[in-house]
């Protein structure tokens, strides 16, 4: 049975490395407001934090294919996370990696998050302030995948091979993000994720009809403009499924975008809604924390077309 209902798209950088996306977010003209981009996970990989200023001109924007972004990075921001025992994590503007159209990161290569654990991101900018914080839940553990055969949806397109996975899922009130790469192998031990280009990358799901033991449970790779699906590498090829715990409220947040880029304008619609944040002193985004697993899985030369 699959039991994946809905999906989006995490808009910023994430840790996996992701395009920056604009909203229609309500701005006084005046002014120009402050993003903020910020996760935490407890993988062994550099945490990040984007700041940008949302120009106030921008009015409706919407993605055109280009991968222009249309946010001014913010330079000379000081930013830190404090866990709940009192150490001070700072994250030191990069320089490299993210130049041109993906500047405004600051980063963290020495830490790392931990279950159960309070989080407190603090943003200076000038003679602005900007503070969240965030108890990081538990994921569960990812004990089975399998990649299944199926007939595309889009006449004339190849197969697609769709990751499935299993896990039990905890008694308590949880919510879920996943996201899905094909993996390149190199001689010297480097491992690259390639995942979709597509607007909107990640799925996430409420556990709220999901049973405590979850069985094939069918993964998609996020929602698109066209409304067709993407399923990463082809016979041969390894697939790594992501599966992460997010907070409610980050549920909440990435709901509330996905209403509103999914808001067609017509007289049943409802108007779209700005976002929620968790992050005080005005500025709009949100700081993700987030316990991560993931698996990997070949996709195998000859197999039967699934029967769901």
């Amino acid at each position: 049975m699959k039991y994946l209902s809905y999906i989006l798209y995490l808009p910023a950088l994430i840790i996996f490395g992701a395009c920056t996306e604009e909203f229609e977010f309500e701005i006084d003209e005046s002014d120009s407001k402050t993003v903020i981009e910020a996760q935490l996970t407890d993988l062994a990989q550099p945490q990040k934090v984007r700041i940008t200023k949302l120009a106030p001109d921008l009015g409706e924007t919407t993605y055109d294919g280009s991968g222009n972004d249309k946010q001014t990075p913010v330079s000379g921001a000081t930013v830190s996370i404090t866990d709940e025992e009192g150490n001070v994590h700072v994250f030191a503007p990069q320089t490299e990696q993210y130049s041109g159209k993906f500047e405004g990161y600051y980063v963290n290569e020495d830490f790392h998050g931990e279950k159960g654990k309070r989080y407190t991101l603090k943003v200076i900018d000038g003679d602005k302030v900007y503070t969240a914080s965030e108890t990081m839940p538990a994921v569960p553990v990812i004990d089975a995948i399998e990649i299944r055969r199926r007939q595309s949806e889009i006449p004339g397109k190849s197969d697609q091979y769709v990751p499935y996975i299993s896990f039990d899922n905890p008694k308590t009130k949880d919510f879920f993000r996943f996201a899905m790469y094909s993996l390149s192998k190199y001689a010297d031990g480097r491992v690259d994720e390639q995942g979709s280009n597509r607007i909107w990358e990640y799925s996430i799901l409420s556990d709220r009809f999901l049973p405590e033991r979850v069985n094939n449970l069918a993964v998609n790779d996020g929602q698109s403009p066209d409304g067709k699906n993407f399923y990463p590498g082809s016979p041969g090829n390894t697939v790594r499924v992501y599966m992460s715990s997010i907070t409610e409220g980050a549920f909440a947040f990435y709901e509330s975008l996905v209403n509103q880029f999914d808001n067609d304008g017509g007289i049943i619609s409802p108007a779209p809604a700005s976002a929620p944040t968790n992050i005080s002193g005005g500025a709009i985004g949100y700081f993700i924390v987030a316990s991560s697993t993931y698996k990997d899985v070949t996709v195998p030369d000859e197999q039967p077309y699934s029967q769901e």
